[in-house]
């Protein structure tokens, strides 16, 4: 039985440091994106609507970056343009609310 628990504890050391390495790595990715191409003055003389334009045109490109993962998931349409939104809005700043149907 010892042996059984000594087993489990080392299965589960190399599980949490399989997820360290997982973190840094999407860590070090995440530092690797561009850096948003948008300023917050750009919104005051665009049209109302361009925000959302460029918020799922930003959303897009990232998008595609995670793509393969995403879908592995078993993403539905739905579910795949609201996560385009959400990856665009967090480019674009606070004035970006969710995207409603």
């Amino acid at each position: 039985m010892a042996m059984n628990s000594n087993a489990v504890n080392a299965n589960l050391v190399q599980r949490e440091e399989e997820i360290k390495e997982l973190v840094d790595v999407s860590r070090r990715e995440l530092l690797r994106l561009p850096s948003p191409s948008f300023t917050i003055g750009q919104t005051w003389s665009l049209p109302r609507s361009s925000w959302k334009k460029r918020a799922r045109s930003k959303g897009r490109e990232l998008f595609e970056r995670e793509r393969r993962s995403l879908e592995s998931a078993g993403l539905e349409n739905k579910e795949h343009e609201e996560l385009v939104f959400r990856f665009g809005a967090m480019e674009t700043g606070p004035k970006v609310s969710p995207w409603s149907p």
